[in-house]
């Protein structure tokens, strides 16, 4: 220490000092082990950064394609993918009150270049809404008269045409609703508006065009409506209504940005759940870094003390140096978030357009408040961790450290310790206890969150006495020639302590990994087994490969017969999906005939009575999956609203049911009914059973022959079904495998950095080992059997924790997000291999650093000091 600091110096410059004379020299020493600490809290909040990010853009990007799409539109009106007659657009143009009115058909068209989304709009009009759309001065068509008068016209988005090689005047083949057909392009659009969304391929076409290729004949999807400057709105959205009643449901477009929220709310929640384990996991590397600095430091320490550093400058210089990793690591993974969130989020949208909504292309954009919290994220986790090492850096013994003659600092692993842990796994699942009694959705997942992060470090403060317990046991066991082993064994014997943080960040890492694994087991088996029960068919007939789900295209209902006639079908049922408002809740509406529920019951929860199909037959009453009945607080007997172009229906509740369609829930009406109310012939698809003498192949073969080139349909089997609904949830979940991927290798980081640090404060140790005992062998089987025990008490509280974690998670997080119940199905064949797999992640991360100091000279290593 230089000589000017013998006089106290203020706080402040005390701070300085201490961070230029013991904290940087230090860091600048350990490089290695100063970037393997950063990178815990870089991942720690990358995870959180890009989850958070991807979260937003999946959300945004449906809302943005609904306000592209309706343009300064005030009010729509819609009727699902059936679709309102085109008469009513001049009706709704002479309400008192409206300023303009023009229909939209848009859709998707299979080409050879890929999927084409279409427009489809009246190109001598009133142009005033689609101006906002489609300005003029982007759309480039050389006559228009011409594009108008042939029906085979399309105007392509420029990036897109240039992409596929089609120049005007060029001609293509497409593939829609109504069959193949042949296009030509002749003319352009500028990537504006709409033509942004969908990838950039995007079409505009004259609005007969759009619906004989869509086969919406007579029909638009959507009539956007502009209000007069002058008008009343509430009157006039009154005499809308009376209009629209029959035909289709009035709503401002804007108001449906609240459905996708609800929605994609699960997958959000889930995700944020995700990433509060990854900051933990980071929190817990991030302490043992430290705690393993300060011990290094110890002696400076103690002289700074002796020279009059106070107490509280040492701890606030710790705190100092926390808070810079928080600032470094939170800055690093931000823009390391940004790349993750770029690179995941078209999986994650495309298994959200799969499932739930299909949207334009996903955009990732950083603002100043992600930065924000992103650093207040960072900091945070980094401080937090450095509580501890700053409470034992201040209760150094200065004169027993300036002797020389200290032993190693060896944290007590007394009853206090033990309580105390046991203290914070009772509040872990008092947190988990608490969540039911609150009504806000926020404070549930927060307590939920807060559960799983208390309950982690409670595990991690216990687990230097599950070690002691697993080197007493292995004691039992290892033959006394293994000398590695034996000294290995030793030693954790000695400081079970020290090796806390270490086996915490493996536990949570490989816990987390058990987690989701006994999730989508779950989630799975519970869904798969549903299927076998209620909806299983032989054969299903759909318009693509999508499941049968509201983002599937649609197939005319006049199919049935023709598919009914084929040899060896039995039986044709139609089944129709379709996004409604119901009390307000954007849920699914699933329609089929009475006959396939008498025929395939769902299991149910409770019914008004045994006669209850009777009154769903006469469309007096639906049946709710038992998730929006949870939703909506419903039993069987009441009564819920929901709006059809026929008007508001207020229907009976005629039972509930354990349906897993999708998880905002689902409301079921007897297919005549939806067609009465709805006036919708359209089908999702149609589920065929054969009879005894029907073979799937041949039947498959002969409904393909019948419908094609008429229409392009997908049939896959009972088997293919399954196989698909397993994939669409993988796909769902596909950022949880790579986050699982992420914790396995923080895992492997903090083993890493913990042997980083042992060697160091070992190596003198370790030379008098060399000297007297071992060689460079014996000292990488010793160094590598320690790191492997450490791994397999890490991957038995993985077990230990994992267990209750999934089980929260299946149980009571899922329900709370979705309302499902769904069968818990732990992964016991993954957990038992658990301390095996961790053994040997950590033997692998600890080889390195002990294979270096193996091959470390002797007088290296014995004149340390």
């Amino acid at each position: 220490m230089p000589a000017r600091h013998t006089a106290r110096p203020s706080r402040t410059r005390a701070i300085f000092w201490l961070l230029r004379d013991v904290t940087w020299p230090s860091l600048r020493r350990h490089r290695l082990r100063s970037v393997l600490t950063l990178v815990g809290v870089v991942i720690g909040v990358q995870l959180f950064v890009t989850i958070r990010l991807i979260n937003r853009a999946t959300l945004g990007t449906f809302t943005r394609t609904i306000e592209t799409i309706a343009g300064t539109a005030d009010l729509q009106i819609t009727n699902g993918d059936f679709g309102v007659p085109e008469a009513l657009v001049e009706r709704i143009a002479s309400v008192p009150g409206v300023a303009s009115a023009s229909g939209l058909v848009k859709g998707t068209l299979r080409t050879q270049h890929g999927a084409l989304t279409i427009f489809g709009v009246d190109l001598f009009a009133d142009q005033r809404l689609r101006e906002t759309q489609f300005p003029r001065r982007h759309v480039h068509i050389a006559d228009e008269l011409r594009f108008a008068n042939a029906l085979d016209s399309i105007a392509l988005a420029s990036p897109w045409a240039d992409q596929a090689g089609l120049a005007l005047e060029a001609a293509f083949d497409v593939t829609g609703p109504a069959g193949p057909a042949r296009l030509v392009a002749r003319g352009t659009l500028d990537p504006i508006g709409p033509t942004t969304l969908f990838g950039g391929a995007v079409g505009l076409a004259d609005l007969p065009t759009a619906q004989r290729l869509l086969g919406r004949d007579g029909r638009v999807d959507e009539i956007d409506i502009a209000l007069a400057v002058d008008a009343d709105r509430s009157a006039t959205t009154t005499r809308l209504a009376i209009v629209a009643a029959g035909f289709g449901t009035l709503a401002d477009p804007r108001d449906r940005n609240g459905g996708f929220t609800g929605m994609l709310g699960g997958l959000g929640a889930i995700l944020g759940i995700t990433s509060m384990i990854g900051l933990t996991v980071g929190s817990l590397l991030v302490h043992h870094a430290i705690r393993s600095a300060i011990l290094q430091r110890r002696r400076a320490l103690a002289v700074a003390r002796a020279i009059g550093y106070r107490r509280v400058a040492v701890v606030a210089a710790i705190f100092v140096e926390a808070a810079g990793f928080g600032v470094v690591g939170a800055l690093v993974g931000v823009v390391l978030g940004i790349g993750a969130a770029r690179l995941s989020i078209d999986l994650v949208t495309a298994a959200v357009g799969v499932i739930w909504a299909r949207g334009g292309q996903a955009s990732v954009e950083l603002e100043t408040v992600d930065v924000l919290i992103a650093l207040a994220t960072g900091v945070g986790s980094a401080v937090v961790a450095a509580c501890g090492p700053a409470a034992a850096a201040a209760r150094l013994e200065v004169v027993t450290q300036l002797r020389g003659t200290a032993d190693r600092s060896r944290a007590s692993m007394g009853w206090p310790a033990i309580a105390f842990g046991i203290a914070l796994c009772a509040a872990g699942f008092g947190f988990f206890a608490t969540v039911a009694r609150w009504s806000s959705y926020s404070i549930q997942i927060t307590a939920l969150a807060a559960g799983m992060v208390v309950l982690t470090f409670g595990y991690a403060v216990l687990a230097p006495v599950v070690l002691r317990v697993l080197v007493a046991a292995v004691r039992m066991i290892a033959p006394r020639r293994a000398l590695g082993l034996c000294l290995a064994l030793e030693h954790l014997a000695r400081d079970p302590v020290r090796c806390r943080g270490t086996i915490g960040a493996l536990m949570a890492a490989f816990a987390f990994v058990l987690c989701v694994s006994a999730f989508v087991a779950s989630l799975g088996g519970t869904i798969l087994t549903w299927v076998d029960q209620a909806v299983a068919a032989d054969l299903y007939v759909s318009a693509g490969p999508d499941l049968p789900l509201p983002t599937a295209l649609p197939l005319p209902g006049e199919l049935e017969p023709e598919i009914a006639a084929i040899p060896g079908v039995e039986r044709v049922v139609p089944l129709r999906i379709i996004l409604a408002p119901i009390n307000g809740w954007t849920a699914a509406i699933r329609s089929q005939p009475v006959d396939q529920f008498r025929f395939r019951p769902f299991p149910i929860v409770e019914s008004i009575g045994a006669d209850y199909l009777d009154a769903f037959a006469r469309g007096d009453a639906v049946i709710l999956s038992e998730n929006l009945a949870l939703r909506f607080g419903a039993h069987a007997g009441d009564t819920v609203a929901l709006d059809s172009p026929s008007g508001r229906l207020t229907l009976q509740v005629a039972a509930i049911v354990l349906d897993y369609t999708m998880d905002i829930g689902t409301l079921m009406l007897d297919l005549g009914a939806y067609r009465r109310y709805w006036h919708d012939p359209l089908v999702t698809s149609f589920m065929v059973f054969l009879d005894a003498d029907g073979d799937p192949a041949t039947v498959r073969d002969a409904i393909s022959e019948r419908l094609s080139p008429r229409h392009l349909v997908t049939i896959i089997t009972g088997g293919e079904f399954k196989r698909n609904v397993a994939g669409a949830i993988d796909g769902a979940f596909v950022l949880t495998y790579a986050i699982e991927l992420v914790a396995a290798v923080i895992a492997g980081i903090g083993v890493l950095n913990f042997f980083l640090a042992e060697i160091v404060d070992r190596r003198r140790e370790i030379g008098l080992l060399r000297t007297v005992a071992l060689d460079r062998a014996q000292l990488l089987r010793t160094l590598v059997s320690e790191a492997m025990v450490i791994g397999a008490c890490g991957g038995l509280l993985a077990i230990a924790w994992g267990w209750p974690l999934a089980r929260v998670v299946v149980t009571h997080s899922t329900r709370l997000v979705s309302g499902w119940r769904l069968g818990f199905a732990f992964p016991w064949t993954m957990a038992l291999a658990m301390p095996v797999v961790v053994a040997l992640t950590a033997g692998l991360a600890a080889w390195l650093p002990a294979r270096a100091t193996a091959r470390t000279p002797l007088r290296r290593l014995v004149g340390v000091e």
